[in-house]
């Protein structure tokens, strides 16, 4: 007895009646009793760091219960003896760990009020002074510096060179701008402690990874970390870890004592969550005149920040997209 074919059969999405009903519930609508709000501070330079940072005004402002900088952090046990991530290279972003500044509108002060309002109106009463340094974004300018990561090694296939012998040969450099997920539903997180245990309601699309990654930044049993995350409203590989706004409200409620709520705002999501990273990319074909590959060679280079080596697998469709004869 054949299956029913598929191919070109509608379906009917799980979710599908949720998400267009408004029943489904993203990381920020989520109901957490006692919840509070928090509004993130960021910086207003790319390099450089904190001289002075002001919140005696903020602190005063009505219904705020903290303005949480490196100032007054509580330790994150992974932040102060980091353990090794499979996904990348050297430290991640410490968020409120020094006065240092790594990147533009990086997160720098955390205002806590019981309102939404009252922790906008707290946010914009913080004072900061920073010491500027030259950043150094230009990937062009980089290339004579750039290194090869570790963990990748080069792959050969066809003859090398052939792109200079062969009867056909193509040789070009190519760059791709710099590539920004945001989907409809922002970065967003609640946190609560309750003594030991972790509880975050959170934008994620894979759970089991962000509770992994939780578990190492505080040093807590798999039992003590819960993350929930029914539904996420895009993602596209830009939920994949732990980020700065997440990282914030829990370190937020540990200093409160209660559920606080943080959302990232729409120019946010531009550069404090995951992006692909601009790239500059040299393709060499050697072809028969057929038309036939006999080699190839792509080279490529991503940008990355200082703090922490993240590779973009941008050589991997390469390696078995197209026919061609391994080396003898």
């Amino acid at each position: 007895m054949s299956a029913t074919p598929q191919i070109g059969q509608p379906h009917r999405r799980v979710d599908g009646r949720q998400k267009v009903t408004g029943q489904a519930r993203y990381a920020a609508e989520h109901l957490v009793p006692g919840c509070v709000h928090g509004v993130l501070v960021t910086s207003t330079i790319a390099a450089g760091r904190i001289t002075h940072l002001d919140t005696a005004e903020a602190v005063k402002a009505p219904g705020v219960l903290a303005i949480v900088s490196h100032l007054n952090s509580p330790k994150v046990p992974g932040y102060e003896n980091p353990q090794p991530d499979e996904r990348v290279e050297g430290q991640q972003f410490r968020v409120f760990f020094d006065a240092e500044i790594h990147y533009s509108n990086q997160p720098v002060a955390l205002a806590i009020a019981g309102t939404l309002e009252q922790a906008q109106h707290a946010a914009a009463l913080v004072r900061v002074q920073y010491e500027h340094t030259a950043p150094q974004t230009d990937i062009t300018k980089g290339l004579a510096s750039s290194y090869k990561p570790k963990k990748e090694k080069d792959y050969t296939r066809g003859q090398p060179q052939a792109y200079k012998t062969a009867p056909v040969q193509v040789a070009h450099e190519y760059q791709t701008p710099l590539q920004v997920h945001n989907p409809m539903e922002m970065h967003a997180a609640i946190a609560e402690w309750q003594g030991n245990k972790l509880a975050v309601w959170n934008k994620t699309q894979a759970p089991s990874l962000a509770q992994k990654d939780l578990m190492k930044l505080w040093a807590l049993p798999k039992e003590s970390v819960q993350v929930h995350s029914p539904f996420v409203g895009g993602a596209f590989g830009g939920a994949s870890r732990i980020w700065p706004p997440e990282m914030a409200a829990i370190i937020g409620a540990k200093v409160v004592g209660r559920p606080v709520k943080v959302v990232n705002q729409r120019e946010q999501e531009f550069n404090m969550v995951g992006y692909r990273p601009r790239s500059v990319q040299r393709v060499a074909l050697g072809a028969q005149a057929d038309g036939t590959l006999v080699g190839m060679s792509h080279e490529a280079f991503g940008a990355t920040s200082r703090y922490e080596q993240f590779t973009e697998r941008i050589l991997h469709p390469t390696k078995s997209g197209y026919r061609c004869p391994m080396p003898s």
